[in-house]
């Protein structure tokens, strides 16, 4: 890998899921991000609506004594007044790990920390009369990684266009 080399586009979230009962399993294929990557056994991902422009992930190296971890959060805000609201609040405490996919066709895994997952995301759920706002946090000794191959049918409520990147 050569670090200097260009990252070739710039992405944007346009689809979400959340899975309740997949098994992560590294990936040790050539291609792709050995160990970093995952692929996921007996997955059942549930599409996620969300908000425009209402999405966010952020990744932040934190230091301790004890070593190295990532900070990862994943965000989200919904409308959160209709007859479901209850019950829909409740599915996402239950979600073991969250797909981040990107226009650019990857998908990124949110909930392995470890080898294996050894903890499930923690859930913060804030809602008003008009919004409920969802974040996912996690911490895990490696940066995220990718599900190779991914496709779950993950198909966005809207598709961000990146001028930045036309060509």
């Amino acid at each position: 890998m050569i670090l200097s080399q260009k990252v070739p586009n710039l992405t944007n979230i346009c689809g979400i899921a959340l899975d309740f009962s997949a098994v992560p399993i590294p990936s040790y294929a050539d291609y792709g991000q050995p160990f970093y990557d995952s692929y996921l056994v007996e997955s059942n991902a549930q599409s996620v609506y969300f908000g425009k422009r209402s999405v966010s992930f952020s990744e932040d190296l934190q230091e301790s004594p004890a070593g190295d971890y990532y900070q990862i959060k994943v965000s989200i805000q919904f409308p959160g007044n209709d007859k479901d609201r209850a019950r829909r609040i409740e599915e996402f405490r239950k979600a073991k790990f969250v797909m981040v996919q990107l226009n650019g066709g990857r998908v990124l895994l949110i909930g392995r920390n470890d080898f294996f997952q050894n903890a499930k995301p923690r859930v913060k759920i804030k809602s008003n009369e008009q919004l409920t706002a969802v974040e996912f946090t996690t911490t895990s000794i490696s940066p995220t990684g990718f599900l190779p191959d991914y496709n779950a049918g993950l198909f966005p409520h809207s598709i961000p266009i990146n001028f930045l990147n036309a060509s």
